[in-house]
C-alpha cells in the first residue's frame, strides 16, 4: 500500500507498506526505490527537456532502473535491436515507442520526440 502526505513545506511525503517479503525480494524492492529516489532527484525541472539527446536520455534511465536493453523493449513492447538503435541514435523514436517509455518513466512524451 501506498500512503502520499503532503508536509508543511510544500513537499511530498510517500510511504510504501508491503506484506513480509523474503530478504532476496525485499532488497530487490529496495533497490528499485533508490533508483527511483536518485532519477526523482535528478529529474529536470517539470517541463523541462534535458539537454541531452534522446537516444541518451533513454539509455540513463534505463540504467537508473536498472533494466537490460532486453528488459526494457520487452515493456515497450519492441525489440532489443531497436532499443539499442534508439539509445545510439541510428533510429528515431517511433510516436508509440516514445509514448510507452514516457508512460513507463513517467517522463513528458517530448523527452523522446523534439521537433
Amino acid at each position: 500500500m501506498l500512503e502520499r502526505r503532503q508536509e508543511p513545506d510544500g513537499g511530498v511525503l510517500f510511504t510504501l507498506k508491503l506484506p513480509p517479503l523474503e530478504a532476496q525480494r525485499a532488497d530487490l524492492v529496495e533497490a528499485h526505490l533508490q533508483a527511483l529516489v536518485a532519477l526523482l532527484e535528478s529529474a529536470p525541472a517539470k517541463g523541462a527537456v534535458p539537454e541531452e539527446p534522446p537516444g541518451i536520455t533513454l539509455k540513463m534511465l534505463r540504467k537508473d532502473a536498472g533494466l537490460t536493453q532486453v528488459e526494457l523493449a520487452r515493456l515497450a513492447g519492441t525489440t532489443q535491436s531497436r532499443i539499442s538503435d534508439m539509445e545510439s541514435g541510428v533510429r528515431p523514436f517511433t510516436a508509440e515507442a516514445a509514448k510507452k517509455l514516457s508512460e513507463y518513466f513517467g517522463v513528458p512524451v517530448e523527452w523522446f520526440i523534439r521537433r
